[in-house]
């Protein structure tokens, strides 16, 4: 899909990409990249499958400790199972983070928690945000509390306070709410919420509940959040031609895309680079240029670039749900002594916006949320993967300066 090659080219003009490609792709997606043309920074093609397209929520969450040589780095491989079941098939998924680690050379914390990327966004100064339609969904972790899931997030992203929003986006049904379309953090203490003026509008409820939490919480800092609202475009549709062209992603007639129901667009859903915001547009071109003025002032100290992403949008998620950060540092080594115990106060996360990084990304042949025939594992292979590392030192790496990014890719039908 172009729009995929066009996200990691824009975000190639901030920092270096790894792209992760289907083996059998990996020629054609060099070649691709080739044609394009040159890129500020490069853009890396590894040999690594998956069956969907959305490295934010299968892919490794990054984080950083001070080791005795400087800082150190590791990636959290949470437990993935196709957003509560969305899918069947997710064999491939259960092994990307492990795999996108492997590939950077860089040490793995395996956690039993079902977590998803997208369904978290820290301010990097210790404050989680999230929301309890997804997290306290019982098709994610349905043998935990709420006090057992934030005692799980703070113990491996070193966060202190956790604000947790009622709902997410009205149409975002794929993801149970995720977070990253309805909130994300600009900068410590500052909050960008996805709006409407809509009374009539089934979304402006949502935002509204979520505005009265966000007014009402001091981080983790003892701040008053201050809120910013991006305004939504109109509700978008899904058309019929649209429609024929993507499979159903469940065997549940619930879940099948169908012509007419909402799309799930929403302006938050962008990407912090090093000195730049990859944001999304539609076509609309008053609500992208009001959307793009709001970022824009809201980060004076990055370019926004605005490209038009409804082909991703088709599969349930944006720029956010196909990329991931990763911050710099050397891999984390396995100490001798480690640290069984967890000292949550004692942790700090990186600031949103302030790492040092590179890209990670994911661009299908087929349609995000198109399902993808994908070899079986064996359950020892699923599970083999590092436990080794303890987390007691790590904390959460943020979003907007890290050493690359990271971008996947779906195998072929």
């Amino acid at each position: 899909m172009a729009i995929f090659l066009e996200v990691a080219r824009a975000i190639a003009e901030f920092e270096p990409v790894t792209f992760a490609a289907d083996p059998d792709l990996v020629e054609d997606v060099q070649s691709r990249v080739a044609a394009a043309g040159p890129t500020v920074h490069p853009i890396d093609v590894r040999p690594i499958a998956l069956n969907d397209s959305w490295t934010r929520d299968n892919g490794p969450m990054f984080v950083v400790r001070d080791g005795a040589a400087g800082r150190e780095v590791a990636g959290v491989d949470w437990e993935f199972n196709a957003w509560g079941g969305l899918y069947d098939d997710f064999s491939l998924d259960k092994l990307v983070a492990s795999r996108i680690c492997e590939s950077q050379g860089i040490p793995v914390i395996k956690k039993d928690m079902v977590l998803e990327g997208g369904s978290v966004h820290l301010d990097g100064e210790g404050t989680l945000l999230t929301t309890e339609e997804c997290l306290c969904n019982p098709n994610r972790n349905p043998s935990m509390t709420k006090e057992e899931i934030e005692a799980e997030l703070r113990a491996t992203l070193g966060v202190s306070k956790i604000i947790w929003l009622p709902r997410g986006l009205a149409a975002d049904t794929d993801t149970n709410g995720h977070v990253d379309n309805i909130a994300c953090f600009a900068r410590p203490g500052v909050v960008l919420l996805s709006w409407t003026d809509d009374e009539a509008d089934e979304q402006h409820a949502r935002s509204v509940e979520a505005l009265r939490v966000l007014e009402a919480a001091q981080d983790a800092r003892g701040r008053q959040l201050s809120v910013i609202k991006l305004p939504l475009s109109k509700p978008m549709h899904y058309t019929a031609e649209e429609v024929q062209g993507l499979e159903g992603v469940s065997d549940d007639d619930e879940m099948a895309r169908r012509a007419g129901s909402r799309l799930a667009g929403s302006y938050v859903n962008f990407y912090i680079c090093n000195g730049g915001i990859v944001m999304p547009g539609w076509g609309d071109a008053e609500a992208d240029a009001r959307a793009k003025a709001v970022l824009e002032e809201s980060f004076p100290e990055r370019k926004v670039v605005q490209l038009m992403t409804r082909e991703v949008l088709l599969g349930g998620g944006n720029v956010h749900c196909i990329t991931q950060q990763q911050p710099v540092g050397a891999p984390a080594q396995q100490l001798a002594a480690l640290y069984p115990i967890i000292f949550p106060v004692a942790l700090a996360v990186a600031a949103v916006g302030y790492s040092l990084g590179r890209h990670l990304l994911t661009n299908p042949e087929v349609f995000p949320g198109k399902k993808a025939r994908a070899e079986q594992y064996s359950e020892e292979e699923l599970v083999a993967r590092g436990k080794g590392y303890a987390n007691s030192l790590f904390r959460a790496a943020q979003e907007g300066h890290g050493l690359k990014g990271i971008f996947g890719d779906v195998p072929k039908n």
